[in-house]
């Protein structure tokens, strides 16, 4: 281990590595044969069921605020936000959301 450190600093003119390290790195080439990062699983996806459940909310009522679905569907309002935005650009969608706004009689 003493050898690696030393060979470190050598051409890096740095401080070597600690022992933790060096040990994770090799362990990690042996079993992988790569010292690269992963790649790190990013967020977490939107259910299907929670995306037709906003599409739902929205159809049945389109002049609900995002807030309000929010509420009522117990989910954020980013989330809502960001599905009501899909279902606007999915041109199928938009015809019926728009049809259904078209529909409503106003007092």
């Amino acid at each position: 281990m003493i050898t690696v450190q030393r060979e470190f600093c050598a051409p890096f003119s740095n401080d070597a590595p600690c022992r933790n390290n060096i040990t994770r790195w090799y362990r990690q080439f042996v079993e992988t044969g790569c010292l690269c990062k992963g790649k790190s699983p990013g967020r977490p996806r939107v259910s299907d069921d929670n995306i037709g459940r906003v599409n739902e909310a929205f159809l049945r009522s389109p002049r609900k605020s995002v807030a309000r679905g929010s509420m009522e569907l117990d989910m954020p309002k980013m989330t809502v936000w960001k599905n009501w935005i899909g279902l606007a650009q999915d041109r199928d969608g938009w015809r019926r959301l728009v049809s259904a706004v078209m529909n409503l009689r106003v007092p």
